[in-house]
């Protein structure tokens, strides 16, 4: 899971930078700005769920019980 993380993150780098080259070259900087405040809230969302689906279910279950050695 940790992994998948990084190859999302991987390919919001590659696709903003991509985005970003093409707008400069074409002389569109407020497009550039929108795209990426955009793309940084997409990342952190994207940041969000992925905290949630590793360390949610634990999170979770451990409001069931006390026993930690269950959970280990």
């Amino acid at each position: 899971m940790d992994q998948l993380s990084v190859l999302i993150n991987g390919s919001y780098v590659s696709t903003v930078s991509a985005y970003v080259s093409q707008n400069q070259g074409a002389g569109e900087t407020e497009r550039i700005r929108i795209g990426v405040k955009a793309s940084f809230l997409l990342a952190m969302i994207t940041g969000i769920i992925m905290i949630v689906a590793v360390h949610g279910p634990s999170i979770c279950l451990k409001s069931f019980s006390r026993d930690i050695p269950v959970f280990t």
